[in-house]
């Protein structure tokens, strides 16, 4: 199948491509209208075929701080049969290996008054992320609406025992601090106590929306799930939610293969629910955005 290509606008692609567009502070407590993911194109692929977004299993991240087994250092104990060592290994199984993640990323300010009318602050013109999530620039960067995203995660299937928070991560040089201590003689107890744990306000935030200042430039914008009551084979394992209505933009990066038909396939896919299809041009090192419309010919 090949493709014709014609430029067009639209008042999405107005808004993505305006510089002077003002991004939120981080500072700011409303999150912004639209939100970016960055993806490798098998990650495109799984999204449009499956319309579902992943969350990645905490303990398959890259971070030493998600991917290593998380101890508490108060005075957490077995007692009777109960072995201190299946007691520490449930505590990290419920607090880190249930967990999954959606890592996003938003607009930022200008880093001075003279790049104000260029386009690096913009969420889809991140030279770094391309390079490290959407394979060196392979990829895609998905355009998502904040309200329609919110929306879909509402109405993800209710499970018991699951805890959802989402906002932005907090970057700070600091070591994981599990506040739970205690004698316990069996699971049940430890489960009780950690339910009793995580539902202590500031206690999710401060396990699961920190990361260490190295990672700061992302920006990141996190939604995070937390199962009490996952079996063993669940666990470490990606979970997904349908996409609903919050797809509304797909930029490809500049050195993706072949954008024109895989725009043609999405739209052959999901018909009138397709979203906006872009194009991410380095030139001379500025980011630009190119709108496109794929139609078969």
């Amino acid at each position: 199948m090949c493709s014709s290509v014609s430029w067009s606008m639209s008042n999405l692609y107005d808004w993505l491509s305006d510089p002077r567009e003002p991004a939120n502070s981080p500072h700011d407590e409303a999150l912004p209208a639209y939100l970016f993911r960055y993806l490798a194109p098998d990650g495109l692929l799984h999204t449009i075929q499956s319309r579902a977004l992943r969350m990645n299993a905490w303990s398959q991240m890259n971070d030493p701080r998600e991917a290593r087994q998380w101890v508490p250092r108060g005075e957490l104990r077995a007692s009777g049969s109960y072995h201190t060592e299946a007691l520490m290994l449930h505590v990290d199984s419920v607090l880190r290996r249930s967990a999954r993640l959606l890592s996003l990323t938003e607009d930022r300010r200008p880093t001075t008054e003279e790049s104000e009318r260029f386009l690096f602050h913009r969420g889809w013109a991140r030279a770094a992320m391309w390079a490290h999530y959407a394979d060196s620039h392979r990829g895609v960067c998905l355009v998502l609406e904040t309200a329609a995203l919110m929306e879909a995660v509402r109405n993800m299937p209710a499970r018991l025992g699951r805890y959802t928070t989402w906002g932005r991560v907090r970057y700070a040089d600091v070591p994981i601090t599990i506040g739970l201590a205690g004698s316990f003689a069996d699971q049940s107890a430890l489960d009780d106590a950690l339910e009793n744990f995580l539902d202590q306000r500031y206690t999710i935030s401060d396990l699961h929306m920190l990361k260490n200042t190295d990672w700061s430039d992302e920006m990141e914008v996190r939604l995070a799930t937390i199962d009490l009551s996952l079996s063993e084979i669940e666990m470490d394992k990606p979970l997904s939610f349908p996409i609903g209505a919050c797809l509304r933009g797909v930029v490809f990066g500049d050195a993706h293969a072949s954008p024109q038909l895989v725009a043609s396939g999405i739209r052959s896919e999901m018909g009138t629910a397709a979203p906006e299809m872009f194009l991410c041009r380095w030139t001379d090192g500025l980011p630009n955005l190119q709108a496109f419309e794929g139609r078969p010919s």
